[in-house]
C-alpha cells in the first residue's frame, strides 16, 4: 500500500523545489519501498547507476545509503551466509565502498563471525591506507571507521591493535585544522 501510494502521489511542482537532502530521503524511501515489494533489479540498476556517478570512497551518508541500499537488492533483502555468498562479489569489485564493507562487517557480526568482520574492516582500512589522495586519508580515518575497526578488535581482546588504531588516527587528525575533539580524546590526547 505505501509503495503505491508513493508512486502514484503527485510529483512536487517546479516552485516548491526540495532541498537537497529532503530529495535524497524520497529517493532512498522509494528504493526502501521497492526491496519490500521485491523488485530487486529495478533498485539494483538504479542504485548502481548513482554509485557509478559519485567519487568513491565517501563518508557521504546518502551514497552509503545507496551502496547498502544495492548490496540489499544483490542480495535480495537476505541476511546470514546467503547474503553474505551474494555479497562478497560485490566488495571484491568495490574494495573501496564504506557503506558495502560496513554491510559486511554487519552480516559477519550477526553470524558470529568476528574473525572475517575484523578481516573485511582489515582490507577496507587497507584500501584506503594505499590511496594518496587526501579525500581517501579523510575518510580512513574517519572517526565512525575508526571507532568500528576498535571496536572489533576489543571484541577479539586485540589491544594492542587498539592503541596502534587510536594512535595512527590522532596523528593523521593532529596535523588537521578539524579534527575530531572525540577521537583524539579516545586516543588520549
Amino acid at each position: 500500500m505505501a509503495h503505491r501510494l508513493l508512486h502514484t502521489s503527485s510529483s512536487i511542482p517546479d516552485t516548491d523545489k526540495l532541498f537537497k537532502y529532503q530529495s535524497d530521503r524520497i529517493k532512498e524511501n522509494a528504493f526502501i519501498l521497492d526491496l519490500l515489494v521485491s523488485k530487486y533489479g529495478g533498485v539494483t540498476k538504479s542504485t548502481s547507476k548513482i554509485l557509478t556517478e559519485q567519487p568513491h570512497p565517501t563518508i557521504s551518508t546518502h551514497l552509503n545509503k545507496v551502496s547498502i541500499l544495492n548490496a540489499a537488492a544483490h542480495s535480495q533483502n537476505r541476511l546470514g551466509q546467503f547474503g553474505i555468498k551474494h555479497m562478497m562479489p560485490l566488495l571484491e569489485k568495490r574494495p573501496l565502498d564504506v557503506g558495502l564493507a560496513m554491510v559486511m562487517v554487519q552480516l559477519y557480526i550477526l553470524t558470529n563471525n568476528h574473525g572475517s568482520a575484523a578481516t573485511v574492516m582489515e582490507s577496507l582500512l587497507k584500501h584506503l591506507e594505499e590511496s594518496t589522495t587526501s579525500d581517501h586519508q579523510d575518510v580512513r580515518f574517519a572517526p565512525g571507521l575508526v571507532a568500528t575497526a576498535v571496536s572489533l578488535y576489543k571484541l577479539q581482546g586485540r589491544k594492542k591493535q587498539v592503541k596502534t588504531e587510536l594512535a595512527k588516527a590522532a596523528s593523521y587528525w593532529r596535523h588537521k585544522s578539524k579534527a575530531p575533539t572525540s577521537l583524539l580524546q579516545a586516543a588520549g590526547l
